[in-house]
This record gives C-alpha cells, structure tokens and sequence, in this order.
C-alpha cells in the first residue's frame, strides 16, 4: 500500500530474523482502526467500503476544482474550495495525508482527520476529529465532469451528483505485527526526518 515501509517491523536486510521470530511468536499485535466509507445515492442502495489508511475524494481530470462541504455529527464544519479532500486515520496519516500538509498521528490515538487537497485558500487546515464522530461530505460539481471516491489508492468509484458520503468508524480493525521494540517516534525520525536533514 505504500513505499515508505512505515508499517514494516523489518527491511530486506534483516528479514529472514523477522520470519524466525513470527514462527517463534516472538512479536506483538498493534490493532489498527479502520475506516468505513459509505455512499448513498437516491437510486440505488447504499454502498460501504472499509479502508486501513484513507478514504479520498477527488475531481476527475476534466473536472473543474469543486466545494467539498463537511459535517461532523450533522454539523456544519467548513466548506473547502479544493482538488479533494482525505480522510485519513491514525495509521494514514503519514500516507497520503501528510503529503497534503496534514498531521502525523500517532497510530494509538483514536481519531480521524479531514485534510483538503490544494485548497484554493491561504486559510484552509486539517481538522482533527473523534473516531466516534461521523463525517459526511457533500461535494458541488457541474454535469462536465467526475468526482471520485478512493479507498487506500485501490479501490475506486465514481460518485454522482446527489451522492451523501459518509465516512465513520469501521467495526473491523487490523493488527500490524510489531517483531522489534523500535517506538513509533524511532520510526518517525528514521524514516520522515531524518531524511530531510
């Protein structure tokens, strides 16, 4: 799902300790929230989908830059003049999200975060919010044109005018298996800033 390798306990080099110490059972399960994305639409049923990093929405190519208006619980948050806009997880966060200029999360913490993509403003922030919340998120756009919704980059579909999305909490998690002690913020300076020094 990525190329950073922030998920993995281990590199090339090393990587036959780490399969004796999986047979061995020497390691540790890190469970992971996930998200549940679902779309409904006024002629069909809804649709949900389930994703570990982030679920994305996002014009088309020929798609003029669109509104996305956010709700948290029903209420109005913000309305963001963007490309898209990501909802990402804890785990996400250092995907996709932290190139568009969001926080890095510690995977422990249990949130979601809104982050605009390319907003056409000097003001626009990611904003952090509960796992408990829902999010909905109403896009604008013309008749020339798509939006698309994406979930970790693999799964996708288009989205149609009228389309209510809604993004919460999955009911499923996923376990990372952890065969080293290194902490999360070893990881961060290694892989993120460390490399920009």
């Amino acid at each position: 799902m990525g190329t950073m390798g922030f998920l993995a306990s281990a590199d090339g080099s090393d990587a036959n300790e780490t399969i004796v110490k999986v047979l061995n059972n020497e390691y540790k399960l890190e469970k992971r929230l996930m998200l549940e994305s679902e779309i409904t639409s006024e002629s069909d049923t809804p649709k949900t989908y389930n994703a570990v990093n982030d679920v994305c929405i996002t014009r088309g190519v020929f798609t003029k830059i669109t509104s996305y208006s956010i709700f948290v619980n029903d209420e109005y948050v913000a309305t963001f003049r963007a490309d898209g806009i990501i909802i990402s997880t804890p785990t996400g966060s250092t995907a996709y999200n932290l190139s568009a200029g969001g926080p890095v999360l510690k995977p422990d913490i249990s949130c979601m975060v809104i982050t605009p993509i390319c907003a056409h403003s000097l003001h626009s922030r990611s904003i952090v919010v509960s796992a408990d919340d829902v999010i909905r998120v109403e896009a604008s756009f013309g008749s020339n044109g798509d939006i698309i919704m994406s979930m970790d980059g693999q799964t996708s579909v288009i989205l149609n005018n009228g389309d209510s999305i809604k993004i919460r909490k999955s009911e499923h998690s996923v376990n990372i298996i952890k065969t080293n002690k290194m902490g999360f913020y070893d990881i961060l300076r290694r892989k993120l800033i460390s490399k920009g020094e």
